[in-house]
């Protein structure tokens, strides 16, 4: 029997450990936001969509708020206060300083947010060049310019240029972060 209600007792006590846990730290300051809730979600998996609340914090009166969460790879995460929200991805071991400036919370008011969205102004400090957040915008930057470039040239009506999509293709080769360009087709 005492065994037993040890047994219980260590399992509860680790499985509150385990939930405890924190290995992502998210350190606010906001311009005008004192008072309102800010929440930390993420998606389950990105076919349902299912929010799961990770954490969430009251903005105190100065404008501060601390978040955190615990991941084992890169995740999608989201920020959010009241209806409007951002998305970045977080690392495991990281500590991410974000600060929201000046921004009219009263948006909804004159148009539909939910139909067209406005994301939550959100600025990162001291945040390393090689952040894969950094890498990600680079690399969106980099296919979207030349795809805008050459436009003509991948639409099936004016007949597409294969060189292009090698190009294409090429600059992706390029682009990959630590992989040997023979790897990259891999």
């Amino acid at each position: 029997m005492m065994r037993r209600l040890f047994f219980t007792l260590f399992l509860l006590a680790s499985t509150i450990a385990m939930a405890q846990q924190r290995n992502v730290y998210i350190n606010g300051s906001t311009e005008n936001a004192s008072g309102k809730m800010v929440w930390l979600y993420k998606y389950s998996d990105q076919i349902s969509q299912q929010i799961l609340t990770i954490d969430s914090a009251l903005i105190d009166s100065v404008g501060h708020f601390a978040l955190s969460a615990y991941v084992n790879y890169p995740t999608l995460i989201v920020v959010e206060i009241e209806r409007y929200s951002q998305s970045f991805v977080v690392e495991a071991g990281q500590t991410y300083n974000v600060h929201i400036p000046t921004f009219n919370w009263n948006l909804d008011e004159d148009r539909n947010i939910y139909l067209d969205p406005i994301a939550l102004p959100m600025e990162f400090k001291g945040i390393s060049p090689t952040n894969i957040n950094i890498e990600i915008g680079r690399f969106e930057s980099l296919v979207d310019s030349f795809i805008t470039a050459n436009r003509v040239h991948f639409d099936f009506i004016f007949h597409p240029r294969k060189v292009y999509f090698d190009t294409l293709k090429a600059l992706v080769r390029q682009a990959r972060i630590g992989l040997p360009i023979e790897a990259a087709d891999s």
